[in-house]
């Protein structure tokens, strides 16, 4: 659909996005988890990002139980970076001009059906906890009672899942 050379740039930025600094990371924690927990997520952080990406990173965190400091569990914490909601609403009120412009000079050219369909699922990536529930969906889907599927679905940590923050049980490369 698009010429070659802009698609090059394009994927260039899909694969170039940096890390937000750990302090965002360890805010966001802090405002969305309450203290006791966050306590445990923040003592066991690793500070680099295993992952990064337009909505959130991934970070390795080793929680620990709250009566020793023994190594209790290796789990996945995924972060929406700090001020990301607004710029995808923004972007998309944007779009959303852009969209009615096109259509209304190029009536063939009518995209705002898809891009109605597509605002509303975008909306939804903003909160993990739907990310939580369908990974349980998942999890339930792929489960039949010969266990034939050899599928892993990761755990989902409710207690630790919230709008911005999303843990689970962490799987060694495949």
């Amino acid at each position: 659909v698009m010429p070659t050379p802009y698609l090059t740039q394009l994927s260039k930025l899909q694969d170039s996005i940096p890390a937000r600094p750990i302090a965002e990371v360890m805010q966001t924690i802090a405002e969305e988890l309450p203290a006791e927990l966050a306590q445990r997520v923040l003592a066991g952080l690793d500070q680099n990002a295993l992952a990064a990406a337009s909505i959130a990173q991934v970070h390795k965190v080793k929680l620990f139980s709250e009566k020793a400091m023994r190594e209790e569990r290796v789990v996945a914490l995924k972060v929406q970076h700090r001020g990301v909601d607004r710029v995808m609403m923004q972007d998309m009120w944007q779009m959303d001009i852009l969209i009615r412009l096109i259509a209304y000079f190029e009536p063939n050219n009518d995209f705002r059906p898809v891009v109605k369909e597509w605002t509303a699922e975008a909306v939804k990536e903003l909160d993990f906890r739907t990310e939580a529930i369908n990974l349980k969906r998942v999890a339930q889907a792929v489960t039949d009672e010969n266990g034939a599927l050899n599928v892993i679905v990761p755990a989902v940590w409710d207690e630790y899942t919230t709008k911005r923050v999303l843990v689970m049980d962490f799987g060694e490369g495949f």
